[in-house]
């Protein structure tokens, strides 16, 4: 128990510097607030959580590095969310200098490189690679390969047709894959 009451206090103690620098001045506060008083009256899960996402990256909270890093670790994932097709637009915040600002969507991710964190053979002669980020892709077309994969070499999955996905390792040629974690 003791433990548990440590790390609670230890996680609001935490916590406490994020909101204060969220809050910056007491203006922006109120702005921020409202911002997001607007984005809970838009009734599509998606558009709203959308909306908030843009407060807090105005307000700095949420930095591009961990829209990216969301986006590498999904990528590949069949129930993942589509870009959000803007029907409503998030509530723009006054800027300090009195200008007014409005995040553009991010383009949909459509390649992902990375590196070969483990490779193992199962069925007859099939890959499946572990990427450096931990997703998990299996190769579905039949495919003999002049080269081994081996850990730390580059991996490249580029998104097909038909929501399908072609993977390549170092300099082999293009095979089918899918993710299977």
């Amino acid at each position: 128990m003791g433990f548990r009451f440590l790390a609670c206090a230890g996680a609001v103690a935490a916590t406490l510097p994020v909101g204060a620098a969220a809050q910056g001045a007491a203006g922006d506060a109120e702005r921020n607030w409202a911002a997001v008083a607007q984005c809970a009256s838009i009734d599509a899960p998606a558009q709203r959580h959308q909306c908030v996402d843009e407060v807090l990256q105005r307000s700095g909270l949420l930095s591009p590095q961990r829209i990216a890093e969301a986006a590498r670790q999904d990528f590949g994932r069949e129930e993942r969310t589509r870009p959000i097709q803007r029907t409503v637009s998030a509530p723009a915040v006054a800027e300090r200098n009195g200008t007014v600002s409005v995040s553009q969507p991010a383009d949909e991710m459509r390649e992902l490189v990375t590196t070969i964190a483990s490779v193992r053979t199962v069925g007859y002669r099939r890959l499946v690679v572990t990427t450096a980020e931990g997703s998990v892709w299996q190769q579905t077309q039949a495919e003999t390969f002049t080269t081994t994969p081996e850990p730390g070499d580059p991996f490249v999955i580029q998104q097909a047709a038909f929501n399908s996905y072609r993977c390549r390792f170092a300099n082999s040629s293009r095979y089918r894959c899918e993710r299977v974690d």
